[in-house]
Parts: structure tokens; C-alpha cells; sequence
């Protein structure tokens, strides 16, 4: 191997660094939100609905971005747009560490969405042009994926994400992408499910294996749908695919929070609501029992007697109860989506058009790094 070939490699090895470490990032984002929750309840009194609306601010604006943001990488170069996401996303995280109320945090998860519709798109084109062969490609987007891994909050998801995004890719070229991506689907529908049986006595050690088995179909699904997106287009069209990909994504989260979120909240109230139906309960009160598990929890410790003791228990039987109609719901439109890809998705990426490009024509640049990469992880204008 000569020495402008051993300074490619290692060049693209750090490209690839950037972009999994700029993922992991915008995915612990997500993560840590999801653990401070209790605490927002807490510190800020935020109720249930502006807890969803601080977690759907960042994606709901990350989703609406993602395209326009994804083409303009395309056209004036992605290298500008990236480095702009990294300015803006750090500033809408500073000022939310900084957020002292539920609407100046929900609008910093929304500054922090703008900076991340500005990075993914980047992210995943720069990669798909950097690693131009198939599968190169593949292999690279594979472990892209799997950097999401520790970004999951839930440590069975994360550790079985983190190992079967990459090992997808050899999967693909045994069976085809159909196969592995429905059969990633089923899995975490049968995840789902067995989490939809979950009640206020059982332990963690019940939930392990589904959140195991949601991490595998997670892992299986995410890297092949990605690479069947990102392997039929044109290079010069990576930003626009990369966008396409993260919008559904986003879009499909931001759903769920909001439905399964709603859906777990009606059940929520059905279940806590009776108990205060006959009581003179100021307004007030009654919607902060019904606005939030923590908001119920902290007025019952604060009724002596078995008063107390049944609206907690009321509070955490319909908390989890909502929590198993969620899981139900979600159970039921993944095994239907995987339906659909059986019936639809082509079992292997259909080619981009020729696009004139002189792809795999490499020049090298007077220091010895090839121009292909510097020209194309730039983009047009950078």
C-alpha cells in the first residue's frame, strides 16, 4: 500500500470519527432530557403536556428543517452548513442548562433542533461521499448507526444497538435488505408487546429482555433502511436523501411521543380521576393530580392516612397502565410497517442513475490527501 493510499484510509477513518461522535451527540441530547424529566417535574413544575412539548419542540423543528437545511448542505457546500449546526446547536444547549421555566426550555430545544436539522443531513452525506464503494458504504454506515447505541438511555438497548447495526451489513448480503429490515421491525414489536404486559410489581429484571429485543430490531432495521435510501442516489443528491431518512425518523418519534404521550395520559386521568370526582378538591390541586405522575405523588404524600395511600397507588397503577396501552399501540403499527416492507421495500438498493461524476476517479492533492474526499466532504461550496 503506497503512502497516498495509507493517508486516504486514515483520513476517511477521521471523517468518519467526526460524523459518529456529532451523532452521538445529538442522540445523548435526547437521552439525558429523558432522564432529567422527573427533575424538570420538580424544579420547574412542568405538567405532562409541557413535558411532550419539550421533548417535541427539538424534533418537531429538527423534522420541519431537515429537508431545506439538507439541500442548501448540497448546494453551497456541506462543510458550512456542518459547522454552523455545531455554533448553533451548542448554543441552544448552553441555553437550555440555563432555562429557569417549561417555555424558555421548550425553546431552547427548539434553537438546539434548528442546529441538529443542520448537522444530520450533513453527517450522513458527507459519509455516503467519503465512502463512495458500496461496500465501504455500507460498513461505514452500519457502524454510524451503531453509534446511536450509547445514546439510549435504557442499557440493554444500547449495548445490543451499539453491536447490531454493523453486524446488519454482512446480514444484508446474505438474505437481502427486505428480510433483515421486517425482521427487525417484528422484533421490536414483540419487544413492545411484552412490555405492554408490564405491571406496578414487576422489576427491571422483567423489562431486560424486551428492551433487548427492541434494541436488536433496532439495530437490525436502522443501518440496511439507511444504506437502501442513501445507495440509490445520486452523490451529488446525499444531502436531500439524508434528509429524507431524518425526517421520517423524526417525524415518526415526534408521532409517537404524541400519541402514545396522549394515549397514556387519558388513561392517566380515567384511572386517578374518579378519586377526586367526589371530593371537594380546589381546581389547582386537581390539575396537578391529573397533570403528572409526579404531580400526583408529591400531593399524596401530603394526605395523611389511606387517603394518601390510594391516590398514590391509583397514580401508579394508571401510570403504568397508560404505559402498557402505549406499548400496546406501538406493538400493533410496528408489525403493521413491517407488513408494509415486506410487501414493498426492494430486497436489495436499486443504483442511482449515472450522474457523471467520474466516480471512483481519485486525484491526488500536492500533500498527499486525495482530492476526492476533501472536494466532496466540503461539498459544492465548501
Amino acid at each position: 500500500m503506497g503512502v497516498a493510499q495509507r493517508i486516504r484510509g486514515r483520513w476517511r477513518l477521521a471523517t468518519l470519527a467526526v460524523l459518529c461522535v456529532t451523532l452521538l451527540l445529538t442522540s445523548l441530547d435526547t437521552t439525558i432530557l429523558n432522564v432529567a424529566l422527573p427533575s424538570i417535574v420538580r424544579s420547574l413544575h412542568a405538567t405532562s403536556s409541557e413535558l411532550q412539548w419539550i421533548v417535541d419542540a427539538y424534533a418537531v423543528v429538527f423534522a420541519g428543517l431537515l429537508l431545506t437545511l439538507g439541500a442548501l448542505g448540497d448546494r453551497i457546500g456541506r462543510k458550512w452548513v456542518f459547522m454552523a449546526g455545531l455554533v448553533v446547536f451548542g448554543t441552544g444547549s448552553a441555553l437550555a442548562a440555563f432555562s429557569d421555566t417549561p417555555d424558555r426550555l421548550t425553546a431552547a430545544r427548539a434553537v438546539m433542533g434548528v442546529g441538529a436539522a443542520a448537522l444530520m443531513p450533513c453527517t450522513l452525506s458527507i459519509l455516503t461521499n467519503t465512502f463512495a464503494a458500496e461496500r465501504e458504504r455500507a460498513a461505514a454506515i452500519g457502524i454510524w448507526s451503531g453509534t446511536a447505541g450509547p445514546g439510549v438511555a435504557i442499557a440493554p438497548i444500547a449495548a445490543v444497538l451499539l453491536v447490531a447495526a454493523p453486524s446488519s451489513v454482512w446480514l444484508v448480503r446474505r438474505v437481502g435488505t427486505k428480510l433483515v429490515v421486517a425482521g427487525g421491525m417484528a422484533l421490536i414489536a414483540i419487544g413492545a408487546g411484552v412490555l405492554a404486559g408490564t405491571s406496578v410489581h414487576d422489576g427491571y429484571a422483567r423489562a431486560v429482555p424486551a428492551f433487548a429485543l427492541i434494541g436488536l430490531g433496532v439495530g437490525l432495521a436502522l443501518a440496511p433502511s439507511t444504506e437502501s435510501i442513501m445507495g440509490s442516489l445520486p452523490r451529488q443528491e446525499a444531502g436531500v436523501g439524508s434528509a429524507t431518512s431524518d425526517t421520517s425518523m423524526q417525524l415518526g418519534g415526534a408521532l409517537g411521543v404524541a400519541v402514545l404521550g396522549t394515549a397514556l395520559n387519558i388513561r392517566f386521568r380515567d384511572t386517578v380521576g374518579p378519586l377526586l370526582a367526589h371530593r371537594q378538591v380546589p381546581p389547582s390541586i386537581a390539575s396537578l393530580v391529573e397533570g403528572s405522575l409526579g404531580g400526583a405523588l408529591a400531593v399524596a404524600a401530603r394526605i395523611p392516612g389511606r387517603g394518601g395511600q390510594l391516590l398514590e397507588a391509583a397514580a401508579r397503577h394508571g401510570f403504568i397502565s397508560g404505559i402498557d396501552l402505549g406499548f400496546t399501540v406501538a406493538a400493533i403499527v410496528v408489525a403493521a410497517a413491517a407488513c408494509v416492507v415486506l410487501a414493498l421495500l426492494p430486497s436489495r438498493p436499486r443504483p442511482p442513475a449515472a450522474d457523471g461524476d467520474d466516480r471512483g476517479a481519485v486525484e491526488e492533492a500536492p500533500s498527499g490527501v486525495p482530492v476526492e474526499t476533501t472536494r466532496l466532504s466540503a461539498g459544492p461550496g465548501g
